[in-house]
């Protein structure tokens, strides 16, 4: 409120606040470095609280598996049985599942001989020469058929995939001098008048990109301090999908063709991936896809669809997005400045991160153990036993303090997150990378 004529009392303006405020940070502030693929999880509301430090979620297999020969069965005549032996970690099939094999062929499972190493008798349907099948091959079993009243058998189980991550906490201090904490910036909130410091807002965005490179390129797992004290590392979403060997290299480096849209596209297809993907990219391999495929016959714009961003197209637009169709899939594709940081992820050519596309899948997907559907991807932060969420919390300390708390004149301003990424089905994400 006004006090005196030409003077404003305005108030103390804590930069958590901002968080939903873009349009002011950009006003006010450089902040191109600071987008981030947590800004998009922000935005789309995409953080839900843990009660644990480390969390688990439980993926069903397919119900279908494939196993691999470890003999050279002899083949047989169509109504001529024959033995075949799988590894002793595949599947064991189950007495009247159909075979088939690379070429199409196929054979009925009649019954098992020794089931401690997975050897089977088989009844070929169609003939099957000693060279159609040989050791090292892979098998399906596509069906099953029985006899008329005949019982059933079990079927296979499908196995669960467990998937850890835990909350890494993040810490971020400044101290601000008398003189500093004089270079304050005024803005309008909510149609009040407030004010913060500039080194303060520093200090919060580089927490912010802190938390962010953590989720693109934490390791997991555990390490410790000097005196051996447990430091928790979140797994960030580089380490999810090279420990899955869904990295594709272009096949000529440094461009991008419609052949390497399309061997991507394949290995999602093989993943079980849904129709609709974001890309995050580096603005390196970002240009070599719009070079690559902008003129390219198989490309279309049309048929977007814009189920990632709640079926808004307005969203896509606001957070950057551009959205076209290729290979039966809807691509979302963002530059994202985080990768061209030269201070953190390109500071010489050798780093390449602005190499790297990130492929990342729309939706949610169904877990086990009762929780039904969850986003692909999402955060966690650690939430106390009294419901206070530890995601951003903001300290000021020092004599310069609303409430001082010493004699300095200084104002310390601490900024804590306890928070980590989770990535569910992390066998549908996927990288492309231009190699060059």
């Amino acid at each position: 409120m006004a006090t005196s004529t030409g003077t404003v009392d305005r108030t103390y303006l804590s930069s958590i606040s901002f968080l939903d405020q873009r349009e002011i940070l950009k006003n006010v502030l450089d902040v191109a470095e600071s987008e981030s693929f947590l800004d998009v999880l922000d935005y789309m509301g995409r953080a839900v609280p843990s009660a644990t430090i480390a969390y688990d979620n439980f993926v069903n297999n397919s119900l279908y598996a494939k196993a691999t020969t470890d003999n050279n069965p002899v083949g047989a005549a169509a109504g001529e049985t024959f033995n075949v032996s799988i590894g002793a970690s595949d599947v064991v099939p189950a007495v009247g599942e159909i075979m088939m094999i690379k070429n199409g062929k196929q054979a009925i499972v009649t019954r098992q001989i020794t089931p401690a190493d997975n050897t089977f008798e088989v009844k070929a349907i169609d003939t099957i020469a000693a060279n159609d099948i040989g050791s090292g091959d892979t098998v399906v079993f596509i069906s099953n058929a029985h006899t008329e009243g005949s019982a059933a058998n079990l079927m296979r189980k499908s196995n669960l995939t467990k998937s850890q991550n835990r909350v890494q906490i993040f810490k971020t201090k400044t101290s601000i001098t008398d003189l500093a904490a004089g270079s304050k910036i005024e803005v309008e909130y909510k149609g009040k008048p407030y004010y913060f410091i500039k080194q303060q807002h520093d200090a919060f965005l580089k927490h912010r990109l802190d938390v962010a490179y953590g989720m693109l390129y934490g390791k997991g797992g555990t390490t410790s301090d000097v005196n051996g004290n447990t430091i928790n590392l979140t797994k960030g979403l580089h380490t999810y999908i090279s420990e899955k060997s869904n990295d594709i290299n272009v096949s000529s480096g440094g461009t991008v063709a419609v052949a390497d849209f399309s061997t991507i596209s394949r290995l999602l297809d093989k993943s079980r991936g849904p129709a609709e993907y974001m890309i995050l990219a580096g603005g390196e391999i970002d240009n070599a896809i719009d070079t690559g495929l902008a003129t390219s016959d198989p490309f279309k714009s049309g048929g977007v669809q814009y189920n990632a961003f709640n079926g808004s197209q307005e969203q896509a637009v606001a957070l950057g997005f551009e959205s076209f169709r290729f290979f039966g899939r809807t691509y979302h594709k963002k530059r994202l400045q985080a990768l061209d940081n030269v201070e953190v992820t390109n500071p010489v050519d050798a780093f390449k991160f602005d190499e790297y596309a990130y492929f990342i899948p729309d939706g949610q997907i169904k877990v086990a153990m009762g929780e039904g559907s969850v986003d692909r991807i999402r955060t966690r932060y650690l939430e106390l036993h009294d419901g206070t969420t530890t995601r951003y919390r903001e300290k000021l300390l020092g004599g310069l303090a609303p409430t001082p708390t010493s004699e300095t004149d200084t104002l310390d301003v601490v900024y804590t997150s306890i928070e980590g990424l989770e990535v569910v089905g992390p066998e549908q994400f996927g990288w492309l990378n231009l190699n060059s």
